[in-house]
C-alpha cells in the first residue's frame, strides 16, 4: 500500500474516532444529567474502574495499557 493510501485511511480512522469520542462524550453528559435531578453521585469510581477494566480487557494493542488509561482518564 503507498503512503497516501495509509495517510488517507489513518485520516479517515481519525475522522470515525473523534465522531466516537464526541458520541461518547455527549452519552455521559445525559447521564451526568439524569444523577444530577436525583439522589445518584454524579462520580461513581466503581464503574469507572469497571469501565476502564473492561476497555483493557479488549485493548489487544498496539497500544500499552497505560496509553489506554490516559486516553480514558
Amino acid at each position: 500500500m503507498s503512503l497516501k493510501k495509509i495517510r488517507n485511511k489513518i485520516d479517515g480512522i481519525d475522522g470515525r474516532l473523534l465522531s466516537l469520542l464526541n458520541e461518547r462524550a455527549e452519552l455521559a453528559l445525559q447521564v451526568k444529567n439524569l444523577k444530577t435531578g436525583g439522589s445518584s453521585d454524579v462520580y461513581v469510581p466503581d464503574r469507572e474502574a469497571e469501565v476502564l477494566g473492561a476497555v483493557l480487557k479488549r485493548n489487544k494493542g498496539p497500544f500499552p495499557s497505560e496509553s489506554v488509561k490516559a486516553i480514558y482518564g
